[in-house]
């Protein structure tokens, strides 16, 4: 008995110093901010239903200010796809999108931009902006499920 207490003990105090007596934590999955490239554009940003991409560079203080404020929106927006796109490693997909200046966010919904906000915003100002794309999304899913055409209903 004293042997099997020990060995369960030299296999507790091993495997405690395997790990540094520190459990490792799982990897928070949902709502954060997925970085994308050129190659993983049309996956990552165009074949979702909603995504926000934030384009930015290294160098940009403006750019480093609103990276928290995006990573606390793509938390609490699970709608939302919240993306981030380096300019200066992906020169081919910001010009396509003609980003003049940083930071620039913009909106896809199905593969399309409907919206793009430019310079450093508040948080506030970027929720509301997610609010009405959402709200138009939600009133266009209404009509076509109570079959309105045109804002007019038929009478069943």
């Amino acid at each position: 008995m004293k042997k099997i207490l020990l060995v369960l003990f030299l296999s507790l105090i091993l495997f405690c110093g395997c790990t540094n007596g520190v459990i490792p934590e799982e990897p928070e999955e949902e709502n954060k901010v997925i970085e994308v490239t050129d190659e993983s554009w049309d996956k990552e940003v165009l074949q979702v239903k909603f995504a926000m991409v934030d384009f930015y560079s290294d160098g940009c203080s403006p750019c480093k200010e609103l990276e928290p404020i995006v990573k606390e929106l793509a938390k609490e927006n699970p709608r939302l796809k919240v993306c981030k796109m380096d300019v200066m490693e992906n020169p081919k997909t910001y010009l396509k999108y003609k980003v003049r200046g940083l930071p620039t966010l913009i909106f896809f919904k199905e593969g399309k931009e409907v919206d793009r906000i430019i310079g450093l915003k508040t948080k506030a100002y970027i929720q509301s902006r997610i609010n009405l794309l959402l709200k138009e999304e939600e009133k266009e899913r209404n009509k076509k499920e109570n079959n309105c055409e045109g804002g007019v209903c038929p009478i069943p």
